[in-house]
């Protein structure tokens, strides 16, 4: 039988190499993943059901990235049975991060909806904040491509019942931000507009303060995608003025800024493309939050009845 102190020198070896795992699967570098992955295999296994967990929960976020989800839902089975009683919180949040992805990866939308909420609700804000801003924008993610109504709903319940995790939180910018971005979307795609506009609108003046360039671009067009859904002369004065308010912004991103100002010109001209325009310019680039406004049902058949 091994001796204690051999299992906790055993247990910082484990841990050192499950954050070097990371850190390289974080640089695109999966070949020397793999290798240190193999390298303290057998010694992981042995040590204890923490490092069992780890090094599962590692192979699997691993074999997620290679695109293997099938393979990847092994491991994290296998991650989550390590647990055991312990199958809760901070390590059971972490494998549900990894997890949701894997689900998305198999066309699992609802798997994938809970996986996220259960992240969010069980890691530790102990734990980096990248996860819950990551995890924002992975359940809007999960989201795209034609979600149901009731998928909508249950993020939506997920996100308001994250929300009191937050309160009183000064040093989480980041993570409020990305909240009320994605809630205000949520709110959009429920039909609750008027509360969309203004969570937007909260996020917009944050970024406008200090976020990068592209996302106060990005919630401003979802913004502008929100009022769209009635074009008339009010919602169009209040988009080009939305968009203009980023252009000074976009002094370092000229492809973007030429955009954006091509849109405005749209929008200065002709009510039928401003919704079309919108959306080619929502995805001209890329932000880490998705823009599911983009997929606001019924948007057509509104704009052509406030336009007869």
């Amino acid at each position: 039988m091994a001796r204690t102190s051999d299992l906790r020198s055993a247990g910082r070896v484990c841990g050192f190499e499950a954050v070097e795992v990371h850190a390289l699967i974080a640089r695109q570098e999966r070949a020397a993943a793999v290798q240190v992955l193999e390298k303290y295999r057998a010694e992981a296994l042995a040590c204890c059901r923490h490092c069992e967990t780890e090094w599962y929960r590692r192979h699997g976020d691993l074999l997620v990235e290679d695109r293997q989800p099938r393979e990847a839902g092994k491991a994290l089975r296998r991650s989550v049975d390590r647990l055991g009683e312990e199958a809760t919180g901070d390590r059971l949040g972490r494998v549900c991060f990894v997890r949701g992805i894997q689900h998305h990866y198999r066309g699992e939308r609802e798997k994938a909806i809970d996986d996220a909420g259960t992240a969010l609700m069980q890691i530790s804000f102990d734990s980096p904040l990248a996860y819950f801003v990551d995890e924002l924008c992975l359940m809007a993610c999960f989201l795209q491509g034609g979600a149901e109504r009731r998928h909508v709903g249950k993020a939506m319940a997920y996100v308001q019942q994250f929300r009191p995790r937050l309160k009183g939180r000064r040093d989480v910018s980041a993570v409020l931000s990305n909240h009320r971005w994605l809630e205000g979307q949520l709110f959009a795609r429920l039909g609750d507009f008027q509360c969309a506009i203004d969570r937007l609108e909260s996020v917009r003046g944050d970024y406008l303060s200090f976020g990068p360039p592209k996302r106060l671009a990005a919630v401003t067009i979802d913004q502008c995608l929100v009022l769209a859904r009635r074009v008339h002369d009010v919602s169009r004065r209040r988009i080009w003025s939305l968009l203009n308010t980023c252009v000074p912004r976009l002094k370092d991103e000229p492809v973007l800024k030429k955009n954006v100002e091509n849109a405005i010109r749209t929008v200065s001209t002709d009510n039928e493309k401003i919704h079309g325009a919108l959306l080619v310019l929502r995805a001209s680039f890329i932000v880490p939050m998705p823009g599911i406004v983009a997929e606001l049902p019924g948007i057509g058949s509104r704009r052509s009845e406030s336009n007869g």
